[in-house]
């Protein structure tokens, strides 16, 4: 094995022995060294195998540009301090790992083989590529332009560490031929720029554990979207989800915009708004597990909505926050939810009901929606076991014209509720966490009142409540 350097300190072709010292044009047993200072280009004409390649100096800008040929790489390769690689077209391959500390300039042609492709400096992507059954990894700053795709296959992988940016700034995208190719983010992925009827599309797999933003047009995913960690952010762009759901395991979604397509969250959080705003699912949503809703509420006319068009399969956890000092007044009225359809199941836990010692948030609704409308309070019977009744008696009437009561079941079972010596007419009704009434007793004068319903583990409320005016009843419940 030789080491040969290349000797021309001005712009020059490979296949030329007098470009190289001693005078040999390196071969497959070679590693062939870039170094010597000054600005050039040093352009790949003939197919080469290489044990090793070094490419740049301290001083001046050294650039081999491959267009049209193939360089394979057998050993460990850099290229550092002020080197440059253009791929252009043809073919970078091999079982070499290659180090690029300084510049890859990326706008055609082929990365491939066994080799894993470390670019820890800055990647400047152009035109269409290929990504043939390597791994690209990324740890600097990435500038992806044109509206093209990377096209990825055999398995191919390009993971985007903690240290890395991409700056989508066009409507190019991953197009994965093979259901295997993935595109993994730990670092942050922004797209900045889109062109109004075109998307950037990724299909095979995409996982999230960094941040993935849009901010301007829309990022359309065609394969399969796992998020573990991290954030998925709208910020003026938006996201669709073309065939298969979003899986937000954990992290974040959060902005303000729509997102087309269905949203599985079985253990993320979905934060409405940057701060406070409206966050829009035109598709299904199902939530389940340790996957919550994060609701802020900083007035009475801006405050966070959730909207889905379609079905809502909602269980998990609602948590309420009341922000920029805000408390509400007994009567006002949040509707901050809506949904086409639903299943019977609800929120299993309402986190931040109580605003103070004399004031809380009930859920009720109108149809097809959650409205938290503030109360006086609404109290916590703590968990309900079936075979242990438990007993409260109060007043409704005029002064006072519900009650709310509020308790947990943690196994499903019929629960029954029953209000009995009344003193006059009052009602009572079974309430979810989506607001909706379950169950009802609206007996007329002062005869018993008792409803059941089956209901699975969840938090439940009970309203307690005159029937008209002039209706003042006491009652055991």
């Amino acid at each position: 094995m030789a080491t040969l350097s290349w000797k021309n300190a001005a712009n020059g072709n490979w296949n030329l022995a007098s470009n190289w010292t001693p005078g040999t044009v390196p071969s497959s047993a070679d590693i062939a060294q870039i170094t010597i200072g000054g600005t050039y280009t040093v352009l790949l004409d003939i197919n080469r195998t290489l044990t090793g390649l070094t490419l740049g100096t301290t001083t001046g800008i050294q650039t081999l540009d491959i267009n049209g040929y193939t360089l394979t790489l057998k050993g460990a390769s850099t290229v550092s301090n002020n080197g440059v690689l253009n791929l252009t077209s043809g073919t970078l391959t091999g079982t070499g790992a290659l180090t690029i500390s300084n510049k890859l300039n990326w706008s055609g042609g082929t990365l491939s083989g066994t080799g894993k492709k470390t670019v820890s400096g800055t990647l400047n992507l152009s035109n269409g590529q290929y990504l043939d059954g390597t791994t690209l990894e990324t740890a600097g700053a990435t500038v992806w332009t044109a509206n093209s795709y990377l096209s990825a296959n055999n398995g191919a992988i390009w993971n985007n560490t903690s240290t890395g940016t991409i700056d989508l700034q066009g409507d190019s995208g991953f197009y994965a031929s093979d259901a295997l190719s993935t595109f993994n983010n730990a670092g942050t992925f922004i797209k900045s720029n889109g062109t109004t009827g075109y998307y950037s599309y990724f299909s095979g797999i995409f996982n999230n554990t960094g941040t993935v933003q849009a901010k301007k047009g829309l990022i359309e995913i065609g394969g399969v979207y796992n998020q573990t960690a991290g954030t998925t952010i709208l910020n003026g762009g938006g996201i669709s989800f073309y065939s298969v759901p979003m899986n937000l395991q954990g992290g974040n979604l959060a902005g303000i915009g729509t997102i087309t397509g269905s949203v599985n969250n079985s253990g993320g959080q979905v934060n409405p708004g940057n701060t406070i705003g409206t966050l829009n699912i035109t598709g299904d949503y199902s939530q389940s597990g340790t996957g919550t809703l994060n609701l802020e509420l900083g007035s009475a006319a801006s405050f966070d909505k959730f909207n889905i068009t379609g079905a809502a399969d909602i269980g998990g956890i609602l948590k309420l926050n009341l922000t920029g000092g805000f408390t509400p007044t007994i009567g006002t009225k949040f509707t901050v939810l809506t949904y086409g359809s639903a299943t019977t199941k609800s929120f299993n836990t309402i986190q931040g009901i109580d605003i103070s010692s004399s004031l809380a948030f009930a859920p009720t609704s109108t149809g097809k929606n959650l409205t938290l409308e503030v109360v006086d309070q609404v109290k916590d019977l703590g968990a309900i076991i079936f075979s242990s009744p438990q007993s409260v008696s109060d007043f409704v009437g005029d002064t006072d014209l519900f009650d709310f009561y509020r308790f947990n079941v943690t196994t499903a079972g019929n629960i029954q509720l029953k209000l009995s010596n009344l003193t006059s007419n009052a009602n009572v009704w079974l309430v979810d966490g989506l607001g909706r009434n379950i169950a009802q007793g609206i007996k007329t004068g002062s005869a018993d009142e008792v409803v059941s319903s089956l209901v699975d583990a969840g938090t439940y409320y009970v309203k307690v409540f005159r029937q008209a005016a002039g209706n003042n009843a006491n009652y055991t419940g």
